[in-house]
């Protein structure tokens, strides 16, 4: 299960919930050590670690595939041209629409950057309702992640960065900041930082999006508060 937010200073939060289909996968922590064999805890309950994230990305065939094929496996599930990843890549982008549809969000004169981009897809569909790909931005810590992402729109900004390095913009500077499945790779302890850093590149009154699993950190904190 898992759940979108909408985070203005200006506005109350929407959330909206949906439940994966009935193939996903429960992500377990003490699966992890079985289902992550980069993964080396010291205890099946212990999450990864920051780098340990990243190897996760940089390693895992699953991110790398090409999309352009019928593989109906699990192991080609983040494709759209699989049933599982165009249900669930189908069921984000019709969420995203409709909190911005709800909040009467306009992205014509927005600046807007994806935080953890992957190849694009989201800054994409932003490019796709703004009608332009002018001042949208993607970022990613995996390099290929970028460079494939650069070859399928040349006309958006990506860059490949850390955000633990800071984010290579000005304060003040986006109008619309996305996250998806972003804080679920950021350790914990690391949680008020990282949202420090991207919260100061938030314009006033600006907008952030959140999608992340229903049993991670701060979607449980959004729903205690």
């Amino acid at each position: 299960v898992c759940a979108f937010f909408l985070f203005s200073q200006s506005q109350e939060k929407e959330s909206s919930l949906r439940q994966a289909p009935e193939s996903a996968e429960r992500w377990e922590s003490q699966d992890w050590r079985q289902a992550l064999p980069w993964i080396e805890a010291d205890s099946p309950h212990q999450a990864p670690s920051r780098q340990q994230q990243k190897r996760k990305y940089e390693v895992d065939k699953r991110y790398h595939l090409d999309d352009d094929n019928l593989d109906q496996s699990n192991l080609n599930r983040y494709s759209l041209r699989n049933e599982f990843g165009l249900y669930f890549e189908h069921r984000k982008i019709y969420e995203i629409i409709n909190l911005l549809n709800k909040n009467k969000i306009f992205l014509k004169d927005k600046r807007i950057i994806d935080i953890g981009c992957h190849r694009g897809l989201y800054c994409n569909l932003f490019a796709q309702l703004k009608g332009s790909s002018k001042e949208i931005y993607g970022v990613d810590f995996i390099g290929n992640f970028v460079e494939k992402a650069k070859q399928i729109n040349p006309a958006i900004d990506f860059q490949q960065n850390d955000i633990y390095d800071g984010l290579p913009f000005e304060n003040n500077n986006f109008d619309l900041i996305s996250l998806i499945y972003f804080l679920d790779c950021i350790p914990e302890e690391d949680h008020r930082k990282i949202a420090t850093e991207i919260s100061s590149k938030l314009k006033t009154g600006g907008y952030v999006i959140i999608f992340d699993f229903m049993d991670s950190f701060l979607v449980k904190c959004v729903y205690i508060l």
